[in-house]
């Protein structure tokens, strides 16, 4: 495979990943009268409590995007923002009891959906996993490298 070949592969797929797994999940956001990204942001702040920034960084989304969002997940009954005790710029953020059941609810409704898929061949999902994980370390390097910042060979021989 050229890299031009893989070029023009990986939009479509990376595109059509993407538009899967959303058309997957909305029937499940859509009856709990949430957007996609609550969804995220709830299952998110249940596996690991965060601070607002962590969770911006994992969504991948700016942080004032992210504290309306949380201000609004609030309102619902769902999450609390938090400050720190040691600096009061910090908030942390942590379900209620409601949220937790809804977190609960919303990962048993999207293990249903996948569950068929799951059941087909899950050996092969840890070495999926794997590769899109590596396939994402190697293209976040290629934007660092495209910055401007030095390889990670070029920052040892600096050393």
């Amino acid at each position: 495979m050229t890299l031009a070949e893989f070029n023009s592969q990986i939009w479509p797929l990376l595109r059509q990943l993407n538009d899967n797994m959303n058309a997957l999940i909305r029937p499940v956001c859509e009856q709990r009268g949430l957007t996609h990204a609550q969804v995220r942001a709830l299952l998110a702040v249940c596996q690991s409590p965060c601070t607002v920034g962590e969770l911006g960084r994992f969504m991948g989304t700016a942080d004032a995007n992210i504290s309306s969002m949380c201000k609004r997940l609030e309102r619902l009954g769902y999450l609390r923002r938090v400050r720190s005790d040691r600096d009061e710029r910090v908030v942390y953020l942590q379900l209620t009891a409601a949220g937790t059941r809804l977190a609960q609810q919303l990962e048993q409704d999207i293990s249903r959906r996948l569950q068929p898929v799951w059941d087909a061949q899950p050996q092969k999902f840890p070495d999926i996993l794997q590769d899109i994980s590596y396939l994402s370390a190697q293209l976040h390097q290629a934007t660092l490298l495209a910055n401007g910042s030095p390889s990670p060979q070029e920052k040892e021989q600096n050393l």
